[in-house]
């Protein structure tokens, strides 16, 4: 049983493409070891590197998307800022209007009480004209039946 067992340990290790001498050998089994550990470091340095790079890149686009997000926001303050001037002009404008408004209610109440005055002015005169012609009618008339001798 032991016979077998060497047998095919030693076939297995001539599958690897390892005579049972190779693994019999300390430096050779030491030297071995030592391209494991090499091989693990360099797989493990290779995945660390992976994933810097992949760290990079997600750094990147959060730079990238930080970058966009800023010029975003400055726009969006130019807009605010653009939007507070015309609503400070439309205020500006809201309040001459209100101005204007009340002192064109000031010229109509003055030209309605100018007119009014006027009014009363010129039936004044026109009630003076029909006292005038009136008396002068009644002169006339009177005039006309005593004629003069």
């Amino acid at each position: 049983a032991r016979e077998r067992q060497v047998a095919g340990a030693s076939a297995e290790l001539e599958l690897r493409g390892r005579s049972p001498d190779e693994e019999a050998n300390p430096a050779h089994r030491q030297a071995q070891a030592q391209q494991q550990l090499d091989d693990v470091h360099q797989g493990e340095v290779e995945h660390h590197a992976a994933m810097v790079e992949e760290y990079a890149e997600e750094v990147t686009s959060l730079q990238r998307n930080i970058t966009s997000l800023q010029r975003t926001m400055m726009d969006l303050a130019e807009h605010t800022q653009a939007q507070g001037e015309v609503l400070d002009n439309i205020e500006h404008n809201m309040s001459r209007a209100a101005q204007d408004t009340s002192s064109a209610t000031e010229q109509l109440v003055q030209a309605s009480q100018a007119h009014r005055r006027n009014s009363k002015i010129l039936y004044c005169l026109l009630a003076l004209a029909v006292v005038v012609a009136a008396a002068i009618v009644i002169a006339a008339v009177r005039k006309q039946s005593h004629p003069s001798s």
